[in-house]
């Protein structure tokens, strides 16, 4: 009787600690211990966390309206729902909160809410813009849209210098960055060459260079263009004007400054701009004794010579025009330049000489014809009169007044 009744307490006793185990199996289910690398969440509570191996809690971020954010960084890290386990309110509240999970680097592309800006997810965090939705057609959405508040806590890499910008997804570069050359004080100037790429794709944008060279004088750069509009490349020629920039008496002067050049979508001012700046170091040297003459001129290193360089022609009034011919003869090197006869000959009434052609633009050597005029040309009371001066022929690179430049007679 006494053993059966010890055996009854004993069968209880397994029966309770089978029980005791069983529902401590139970609740395991549900409220697992959690180890690092896992995703736990509360069993009421749709936000999720990861523990790392600082054993804080890293919240991946869900953000109504925003799910594909949340899914996106749950993929990028190859998680699924299925491996998130349920862990108890104390437990949870064990692990610190610490900073966000990020999505995994080079896996999504992102786009804030509030701008057109694409940008690829970099290591440590890092965003990089690489596109923009301006280049792309309606409807287009190789990306993901984060929001405000997730987007400030990346880090936005700029890759912008003086040398190359980014503006809405479009790289604009300038070719050369730096500019080191010479001058000679008296010489004519110097003009230079640079260009625009826009390295991306063919857009419409606008530019501006601003003033005439930050670490020169006013006038001291003149830039042709200085302003306008583009889509593609921009060729610019910037001259350095010998009337503004002197040498230091018989000392070379160095100029060391920059040319801010603003690029810009939109209107000036308002539209979206950055600028771009061609570095430029500039040594002008003491005065030389000149070899110019009226016949010939050294500008540039290149040498221009009328031919002839002296008319003496007599014309008889009323017996009709009389004409005459001379050239440029470009000596050194074939290279492009431009010209302008200015006026209808110093020493002689208007119209008295009409010069064809009488400006434009040349590659090596220009031939020309003068007509002098019977109908503003005439004798003086049945005697000879004698008209003597010159044609001033304008040889110059760039533009006009701007450019570099000097004058054959």
């Amino acid at each position: 009787m006494n053993s059966k009744k010890y055996n009854n307490i004993f069968i209880i006793i397994c029966l309770g600690i089978f029980l005791g185990i069983a529902g401590q199996l139970f609740c395991t289910q549900n409220t697992l211990a959690a180890g690092v690398g896992n995703l736990i969440k509360l069993p009421s509570d749709n936000n999720v966390y990861y523990l790392g191996d600082d054993y804080k809690r890293h919240w991946i971020p869900n953000i109504s309206g925003y799910e594909a954010y949340r899914n996106a960084v749950m993929g990028s890290w190859g998680w699924a729902d299925s491996n998130i386990i349920t862990v108890s309110q104390s437990e949870l509240e064990s692990y610190p909160l610490s900073e966000n999970v990020f999505i995994k680097a080079n896996t999504y592309h992102l786009k804030i809410e509030t701008g057109v800006e694409i940008y690829n997810v970099e290591y440590n965090n890092v965003l990089k813009q690489i596109d923009s939705t301006v280049n792309h057609p309606y409807g287009w959405d190789d990306f993901v849209i984060i929001p405000d508040v997730i987007f400030v806590t990346y880090q936005i890499v700029n890759d912008d210098s003086n040398c190359q910008v980014t503006l809405d997804g479009l790289i604009y570069k300038l070719s050369p960055c730096e500019i080191k050359t010479s001058m000679i004080d008296g010489d004519g100037g110097k003009t230079v060459t640079f260009k625009i790429d826009q390295v991306s794709a063919a857009r419409n944008y606008s530019f501006e260079v601003n003033g005439y060279g930050v670490g020169f004088p006013t006038y001291g750069i003149m830039t042709t263009p200085f302003s306008g509009g583009a889509t593609g490349d921009m060729d610019f020629a910037a001259t350095f004007k010998d009337d503004v920039l002197d040498a230091n008496g018989d000392q070379t002067k160095k100029y060391t400054g920059y040319l801010p050049i603003k690029i810009y979508h939109g209107s000036s001012g308002t539209g979206v701009e950055k600028t771009l700046k061609l570095m430029i170091e500039l040594d002008v040297l003491p005065k030389k004794t000149s070899t110019d003459t009226n016949c010939q001129i050294t500008l540039d290193n290149t040498v221009y010579k009328l031919s002839p360089c002296e008319i003496k022609t007599s014309m008889v009034d009323g017996a009709g025009d009389k004409e005459f011919s001379f050239k440029i003869d470009q000596i050194s090197e074939t290279r492009s330049y431009g010209f302008g006869v200015y006026g209808y000959g110093e020493g002689f009434p208007t119209y008295g000489i009409i010069t064809t052609p009488s400006s434009g633009g040349a590659s090596g050597d220009v031939s020309f014809k003068a007509v002098l005029k019977d109908q503003y040309l005439n004798s003086e009371s049945n005697q000879t009169k004698k008209y003597t001066g010159y044609l001033p022929i304008k040889v110059y690179y760039g533009s006009a007044g701007t450019g570099v430049e000097k004058t054959l007679k």
